[in-house]
């Protein structure tokens, strides 16, 4: 089953069926996304949001893990409505 279809502006997914969503985090990585980068991905992405008030509902957070170690975010809305908001930072070592 397709939940994200093909990012902002190309929505095709599950997700953006439905009227109210619960948020849908997509991790990606320029290296390969073992369960030990997902988690630490995961957590970076929590942080972030709980920074930013922590509320997903009807939204969705593409998070990029770039070579070099920075890690890009790009929140829109389910389905989407406006220009996303984006952000970046470093993962911890």
């Amino acid at each position: 089953m397709d939940f994200r279809g093909g990012g902002p502006g190309r929505l095709g997914g599950e997700h953006s069926r439905q009227e109210l969503h619960a948020g849908l985090v997509c991790l990606n990585s320029e290296m390969p996304l073992d369960i030990d980068l997902q988690r630490l991905l995961f957590e970076a992405v929590l942080d972030e949001l709980d920074a930013d008030g922590g509320d997903l509902v009807n939204k969705a957070v593409d998070v990029f893990h770039k070579m070099d170690g920075s890690v890009e975010y790009e929140v829109y809305e389910i389905p989407a409505s406006s220009r996303p908001l984006t952000a970046s930072t470093a993962l911890p070592e």
